[in-house]
């Protein structure tokens, strides 16, 4: 019987821990979109919600945590910050919803690399 409870408190206590960072994901806006996928899949973008005090806020907005050249609020439709939770998700006519954590999920408005500009302005000229 004690090995049933043991088993029975590991299982109920990842549970819990399971259900409290799922939770997380009404923290930022259209954080649905992706579920635990928005700070499991390269987990940048988890440490940068946990320093930033596990917070939406213009901070972590302007931040671009997996690298890709867009910003987290770019990735997430809310490029300045200015959602907060239990707000409906902000909605960009036009845009999709990204994946901050994820290089492979890019915006394909996102801003051109300094590297590309050159290239870009030779096609206008």
């Amino acid at each position: 019987m004690k090995r049933i409870s043991t088993a029975m408190v590991l299982i109920l206590a990842s549970a819990t821990v399971a259900l409290a960072h799922g939770s997380y994901v009404r923290r930022v806006p259209n954080g649905s979109a992706f579920s635990c996928n928005t700070c499991h899949t390269e987990k940048k973008f988890q440490d940068d919600f946990k320093n930033n005090g596990l917070k939406w806020n213009r901070a972590l907005a302007i931040k671009d945590s997996d690298g890709d050249g867009a910003s987290n609020g770019v990735e997430l439709q809310d490029p300045g910050g200015t959602w907060r939770e239990n707000n409906p998700d902000p909605k960009v006519p036009g845009w999709s919803t990204y994946n901050p954590d994820s290089r492979g999920s890019r915006p394909p408005y996102a801003p051109v690399e300094p590297t590309s500009m050159g290239r870009v302005k030779a096609l206008f000229k």
